[in-house]
């Protein structure tokens, strides 16, 4: 009996199961491989969202400490507060200053949003002062240009909150956060 063809055959078969698991071992090879680069697409996609998100949210916060301070600014009498008062005016004046240091690194110095924040707290502090020394003595020119300067800043207060608004337009369209694609 001859064996050597039996064992070319048995060799043959071994040889042909080897290609087999080597050809599924680079099919399984290729598909991890493309599950892997899906997951790290879609977690490239989610951490840019994000990163859009958390950035919306930084600037929205800069508008609503803003806008809660040219609230208290618009109605606030140094003279006639409380001490509750005084503290709440404080506060929000804090909580704007340091937003309007922070929105110079989250706006574009073209879009102008830092300088008209700067522009807003000269003026808010100069209503309060003209509000706060607005009994004291003083010249009747001096007086009047005080009252002169007083009405005008509260004549651009009232055109700050739509060129703020109109300012932070392209930062504030959730609807470019929205949407992963």
């Amino acid at each position: 009996m001859d064996y050597s063809w039996w064992m070319e055959q048995i060799l043959l078969y071994k040889l042909m199961q080897s290609i087999s698991v080597n050809r599924w071992i680079s099919y399984v090879t290729v598909i991890v491989a493309a599950v892997v680069a899906f997951a790290t697409i879609g977690q490239w996609l989610v951490n840019r969202s994000k990163l859009r998100l958390d950035l919306y949210d930084r600037r929205f916060e800069i508008y609503s400490k803003t806008l809660a301070f040219y609230q208290i600014v618009s109605w606030f009498n140094p003279l006639k507060s409380s001490d509750e008062d005084r503290t709440k005016y404080e506060v929000l004046q804090i909580d704007f200053i340091r937003s309007h240091r922070e929105s110079q690194f989250l706006f574009s110095k073209k879009s102008g949003i830092y300088h008209l924040l700067n522009e807003f707290q000269k003026k808010a502090n100069s209503i309060y002062q003209y509000r706060e020394s607005r009994w004291e003595r003083g010249t009747k020119d001096t007086k009047r240009e005080n009252e002169n300067e007083f009405e005008s800043n509260k004549e651009w207060m009232g055109n700050f909150l739509p060129q703020l608004e109109k300012a932070l337009k392209p930062y504030l369209k959730f609807q470019k956060i929205a949407g992963v694609w």
